[in-house]
C-alpha cells in the first residue's frame, strides 16, 4: 500500500526533514514537499521514496497563506 508524506517546510536548514526521509525511506512511501518561497529549495536524497516538490507560495506564520501552502 502507498503512502504520502506531506510536509510544509521553510528555512536555509533541512536536516530535520533529510533525518524524516532517511527514517522513512521506503519504496511504498512518497514525500511531496511544499518549500517556503523565500528559502531555497534544499537538496534532499533518498534511495527508495520519491522526493518531489510541489509549486511554492511565500508563507507568513499565523496568515491565511499557510492555509493556501497546504491546498496547492
Amino acid at each position: 500500500m502507498k503512502h504520502a508524506i506531506a510536509v510544509l517546510g521553510s528555512g536555509n536548514d533541512a536536516s530535520v526533514l533529510q533525518a524524516l526521509i532517511k527514517h522513512f525511506d521506503d519504496p511504498e512511501i512518497d514525500f511531496f514537499i511544499h518549500w517556503d518561497k523565500k528559502f531555497n529549495i534544499p537538496e534532499l536524497k533518498s534511495r527508495l521514496s520519491k522526493i518531489m516538490f510541489i509549486p511554492s507560495i511565500k508563507v507568513y506564520w499565523g496568515t491565511d497563506t499557510m492555509i493556501r501552502a497546504e491546498k496547492i
